[in-house]
């Protein structure tokens, strides 16, 4: 068990450091996934069970801020047939790390690893002690194909590991839908244009002067900001005799 959770560690490593070049997801996502699913035993489970199957219902949200990684909550129901007529069946919830890489407009790849804890109940026969539930551990991959804006289907493969009870290798078809969640866009502040009144002249000159130039530091990225505050504040003085009007400034 310790070697299979050093081995998605390095998985999760590795994909992390191989996707800061590759595209992502521009905006928060919260994605709910539905799946049917199958599961095979394996080791010493392939003696007592046969293959099983059931459903899972999983959410994951992934930050936009957080380049591709976000977070997992999920929730699984599989009937397990015994090797005998009987069986049983296994309700578990478990949280972990997600990880989601878009390739391209309309390929996804993901992958995930989460614990959390199972319980589980004998279906047609009673036996004492037939319930119980202890940890349960996961982690899986898939890729899917976007259908349209928030719909997706595709494939995916898991391995479980159900202490003292069951480990078994699974595929699940999955349907998943995309919520985009955008912030709410922070008011800007206007400022008020400080008022400039005329003063006399008390000097000579000629023509239209610019006096006391004063520009406020500029940042592009907040263009939006300027439509509606000023920029700086410039003194005029005209010389002439007639009136100066339609002034305009241009920054070259």
């Amino acid at each position: 068990m310790k070697r299979l959770g050093s081995l998605i560690f390095w998985i999760f490593i590795l994909i992390f450091l191989t996707s800061t070049t590759l595209y992502s997801e521009p905006k928060n996502l919260l994605s709910v996934n539905a799946v049917p699913l199958g599961t095979v035993p394996l080791g010493s489970s392939a003696d007592l069970f046969k293959m099983g199957y059931g459903m899972e219902l999983s959410a994951s949200y992934m930050p936009a801020s957080f380049n591709n990684f976000g977070f997992r909550l999920g929730s699984n129901f599989i009937i397990l047939p015994l090797a005998t007529t009987d069986s049983i069946w296994v309700l578990s919830g478990s949280a972990g790390p997600a990880f989601m890489l878009h390739v391209g407009k309309k390929l996804t790849v993901s992958a995930y690893g989460t614990a959390g804890y199972y319980y589980f109940n004998t279906v047609g026969w009673d036996a004492a002690g037939g319930t119980g539930g202890d940890f349960v551990y996961s982690g899986g991959a898939g890729g899917t194909y976007q259908l349209a804006d928030r719909w997706a289907l595709g494939l995916g493969v898991f391995y479980d590991y159900y202490s003292s009870l069951y480990n078994g290798l699974g595929i699940s078809l999955s349907a998943r839908m995309d919520v985009p969640l955008t912030e709410r866009a922070k008011p800007v502040r206007e400022q008020k244009p400080k008022e400039v009144r005329p003063q006399p002249l008390n000097e000579k000159g000629k023509g239209v002067e610019l006096r006391d130039i004063t520009l406020s530091p500029l940042f592009p990225v907040l263009y939006k900001f300027y439509d509606s505050n000023s920029v700086g504040t410039v003194r005029v003085k005209n010389f002439e005799k007639k009136k100066a009007e339609d002034i305009t400034l241009r920054f070259l």
